[in-house]
């Protein structure tokens, strides 16, 4: 299938996709733990750029363990929601300073570090590259009907949207 066929090449370097990465971090010993370093490994393989923001004041040092893996960072505490505030500052970092790259850009992905990467993104982004939707999720929030009428949306600990979407107006209102 193509979207295998994509994604089997883009790990083999050839570049089929341009994905930035927003990385929102956040620890209360103001580390980066061995999950994290694991997690932005697997992120690191399919996405060209990684800003990691982390609403926690990281420790001296501790920017070295991923060094190799992001293109920049933003640490310190910003005392706004720890996923949502990390997100509007990486994602005004990226609209700022990768400018002449924005128009190239497939998709942005937003990914937190409150869950665990336990094995290869590799499938996802099998499934997920070349498929006609606007944005999806790793995860969807699909209540009981009978409490809220069916609504259904995705959760904010791994998603990605597409270009037409990063670029509308609505979204930049919504991450600022």
């Amino acid at each position: 299938n193509r979207a295998f066929v994509k994604s089997a090449l883009s790990r083999l370097g050839f570049n089929m996709h341009k994905r930035f990465a927003i990385f929102a971090h956040y620890d209360l010993l103001n580390q980066i733990d061995d999950y994290v370093v694991d997690y932005l490994t697997q992120l690191n393989k399919f996405c060209d750029k990684i800003v990691f923001v982390s609403d926690s004041n990281i420790k001296p040092g501790e920017l070295e363990k991923i060094s190799h893996l992001i293109s920049d960072s933003i640490c310190g505490k910003h005392g706004e929601s720890n996923d949502l505030g990390s997100y509007k500052r990486g994602f005004n970092l990226i609209l700022e300073k990768y400018k002449s790259e924005i128009s190239e850009i497939d998709q942005f992905l937003f990914v937190n570090d409150s869950g665990y990467c336990i094995g290869d993104l590799a499938p996802v982004f099998d499934t997920m590259t070349g498929a006609s939707v606007d944005a999806w999720a790793l995860c969807d929030h699909a209540p009981d009907p009978k409490l809220i009428e069916g609504n259904c949306y995705l959760q904010s600990n791994f998603f990605a949207v597409n270009q037409e979407i990063f670029k509308s107006k609505p979204f930049y209102q919504f991450m600022n």
